[in-house]
């Protein structure tokens, strides 16, 4: 009978320089060692182990960097002895051991090294995958990174038995990486992978926060976004740049200030569940940066509590700051007694509670994340009094707001009572 023969695809090497070891169920070959031939630039990129029982045939590990061969052998003690016409090549195992250990299962990482370097503020993948085994598909792999961008990821393995991670290189120097995985009562661990971050570009990082995530359509709001950079240590303000915040179709501009936070006013024109991004272009110092969260835009309710068409200190200023005195802790239960108008549509307990519980998340008036009578009541008691200006403000407005100036606070009211 003829012989026959079948491709394996991905892999080449010239005459002479390939030994196969171990044997799967069908008598095939389980690894291939090969010394692949000279790149681009002529130089030798090694020898290598590839195992053939994955479909593509896959690198289990580089046995000799910068290196090749034009004949392999094994020899009578299991090494390999590679030749060119410089060298000879013992190659063993990491110990010194021989023969190689090769067919049993293990967790290989690759790239084992990234060359070229990388550069500082670009991201690098690595791949974990299992060898002669039988793993789950999503089972996870722990990869921990030591040197100079600490820290730990997880991914899970696809059908192929293998899992990949991605991070951005935030400072110069060498990483090393290593992957672990646990399979039924047996643990793996992965050859060590490096990588040499180079000079480049400062990472930035942007959060929202200091930003509120909800607003009332129709109403101005302000949307603030810290931007830093992170590749220093302790990180640092990226001041002078722009920001851009948008929510649906609608956007604004913001220049960062020296403490790095941008903030712009934005009118949402429809209610809604939306997302708030924030990003950064990046430039010539710093990479592009961008960040989401949800974004509510709730339908416009007024001061009118009581539903009768007027404005009234003495009936829905009342009753406003009623509930915000039990909102905020106050003893007692809400009563609606001797604060509801002459041609009120909401008059009982019930009507008016249902009304305020819809309207409190507008009742924050000076933007703080606090519904507080003693400063968001007094000052809707006040503005529906006619106050303006200084007398509006002096005195009621509470820590870190959002909304400080007498201006802001007026357009936000005017918003609530047209």
């Amino acid at each position: 009978q003829p012989a026959q023969k079948s491709l394996l695809p991905g892999l080449t090497g010239p005459a002479l320089n390939i030994v196969a070891i171990g044997a799967q169920a069908n008598g095939d070959a389980k690894t291939l060692l090969i010394s692949s031939g000279p790149d681009a630039s002529g130089f030798p990129t090694g020898m290598k182990a590839f195992d053939v029982t994955t479909n593509p045939v896959s690198t289990i590990s580089l046995l000799v960097n910068n290196a090749y061969a034009a004949v392999q052998l094994t020899g009578p003690d299991g090494c390999q002895y590679a030749s060119m016409s410089v060298a000879v090549y013992k190659i063993t195992n990491a110990d010194g051991s021989c023969p190689l250990a090769f067919g049993g299962p293990t967790l290989t990482l690759n790239p084992a090294v990234v060359t070229p370097n990388a550069v500082q503020g670009s991201s690098k993948s690595f791949t974990a995958t299992f060898h002669y085994a039988t793993v789950p598909t999503g089972t996870p792999v722990l990869f921990t990174i030591t040197g100079v961008n600490p820290g730990f990821r997880v991914a899970n393995t696809n059908a192929s038995g293998a899992a990949t991670i991605n991070y951005v290189g935030v400072n110069t120097g060498v990483d090393t990486i290593v992957a672990m995985s646990t399979v039924g009562s047996s643990f793996f661990t992965s050859n060590p992978a490096k990588v040499t971050w180079a000079t480049g570009l400062h990472v930035s990082s942007i959060d929202l926060n200091s930003s509120p995530t909800g607003a009332i359509a129709g109403t101005p709001t302000t949307l603030v976004a810290t931007l830093v950079d992170i590749s220093t240590t302790p990180s640092t303000p990226i001041v002078g740049v722009t920001v851009r915040l948008s929510v649906d179709s609608q956007f604004c501009n913001a220049i960062t200030n020296a403490s790095g936070v941008g903030s712009c006013n934005l009118t949402p024109s429809t209610a809604g569940n939306f997302t708030l991004t924030a990003s950064f272009a990046g430039n010539s110092q710093y990479t592009p940066a961008t960040v989401s969260t949800s974004f509510a835009v709730t339908a416009r309710l007024a001061l009118d509590v009581d539903g009768d068409g007027n404005y009234d200190a003495l009936t829905d200023g009342l009753l406003i700051m009623r509930w915000l005195t039990i909102a905020g802790g106050g003893s007692g239960t809400f009563s609606v007694t001797g604060a509801v108008g002459t041609n009120a549509t909401r008059i009982t307990v019930s009507d008016i509670t249902t009304y305020l519980t819809a309207l409190n998340p507008m009742l924050d008036v000076d933007g703080n994340s606090q519904f507080d009578a003693k400063t968001d009541g007094l000052l809707i008691v006040r503005y529906l009094l006619g106050f303006r200006g200084s007398e509006l403000i002096s005195g009621a407005v509470g820590v870190n707001p959002t909304r400080s100036t007498a201006a802001d606070i007026e357009a936000y009211l005017q918003a609530l009572a047209p």
